[in-house]
């Protein structure tokens, strides 16, 4: 029997392509992985970019709404632990009046808060703009007797005028919800 020669296999080559493709295998993952962020930043744009839009249209609705309307805020402010009441009658952007309102004598409040409303809807009769009474109040401070004297100025005044709009927003429902998520 003739001498055998020793094979020499040589596996450095082979290891070289096992690992280029090992790297590519990896390379795919990452990229993968990538277009997942990145279709899940684009997701985040887009509901970005729709708030936007939404916002955009709210502030247009609402320029168009203070073009075309006028808004006058009426509030009724109680002190809790006092007899002290106040009308307040606030014009737009214009600085609020108050009025203090007399617990035996609602008269004086009373014609001070019709005179206001008649001298700002004589200015409206000329311009196109409806107007927007909105009545605020906290149902558990407001007297009953201030509710109603107040409630029956703005149902006279508007009465007979198309382009007046009331509108009546009670701020305890607004409290007591806050209250339900602390």
């Amino acid at each position: 029997m003739g001498k055998r020669k020793q094979i020499l296999v040589d596996l450095t080559p082979l290891l070289d392509v096992i690992l280029i493709i090992l790297f590519m295998f990896v390379a795919r993952a990452e990229a993968a992985g990538s277009s997942n962020n990145l279709s899940s930043e684009q997701k985040k744009l887009d509901n970005t970019k729709k708030e936007y839009e939404k916002i955009q249209r709210e502030t247009n609705s609402l320029q168009a709404l203070d073009k075309a309307c006028k808004t006058i805020t009426v509030s009724i402010k109680s002190e809790k632990d006092s007899d002290k009441r106040s009308l307040i009658i606030q014009l737009e952007k214009e600085d609020e009046e108050k009025i203090e309102i007399d617990s035996n004598d609602t008269t004086y409040a009373k014609n001070k808060l019709k005179t206001k409303l008649n001298d700002e809807f004589l200015k409206l009769k000329d311009d196109e703009k409806i107007a927007l009474i909105v009545f605020q109040y906290d149902n558990n401070l407001v007297y009953n007797s201030d509710y109603n004297f107040v409630d029956e100025v703005l149902k006279k005044v508007q009465k007979g005028n198309e382009k007046i709009y009331l509108s009546y927003y009670d701020t305890s429902e607004q409290k007591d919800n806050n209250k339900e998520k602390d």
